[in-house]
């Protein structure tokens, strides 16, 4: 099977392991699928989603950041960041990351994934989180 295949095999394996709440497998998964294309932000994106189930928060923000790098108009790679920020209690660069969500999500009319917003009721009691939730409801 050649390479593209088989990273392709990995990420769609991290997805199953992701739905059935295998977090520990699906980050090895997503991982192996970002090192055979690491330029691929939506490998990232579910890498953080994968390592915030885990509470591995530090390594969640580097990976919504890194898909957030690679795509600078994804609305859920932006929250995702902010989410992490948020439970890592970086309050101020989390609030940037909750403004620069609300603009990407408003201006792409983008809806949110559904994952990032059960993730963002785990997190929590902060008030940016809350204070965006009224315009996400919209959105999606």
């Amino acid at each position: 099977m050649g390479r593209y295949l088989e990273t392709l095999c990995r990420y769609r394996q991290g997805l199953l392991c992701l739905q059935r709440g295998d977090y520990r497998l699906a980050v090895q998964a997503f991982s192996q699928a970002i090192a055979g294309l690491e330029s691929n932000d939506v490998f990232h994106f579910h890498l953080g989603l994968a390592q915030s189930q885990l509470g591995a928060w530090p390594e969640a923000g580097r990976a919504f950041a890194r898909a957030l790098e690679l795509n600078p108009r994804s609305a859920d790679s932006a929250y995702g960041l902010a989410l992490a920020l948020d439970a890592q209690g970086e309050d101020q660069r989390a609030e940037q990351m909750y403004r620069q969500t609300r603009a990407l999500a408003g201006a792409h009319r983008s809806p949110l994934s559904p994952q990032l917003l059960r993730l963002a009721e785990a997190v929590g009691s902060r008030p940016p989180a809350q204070n965006l939730q009224p315009l996400l409801s919209r959105l999606s």
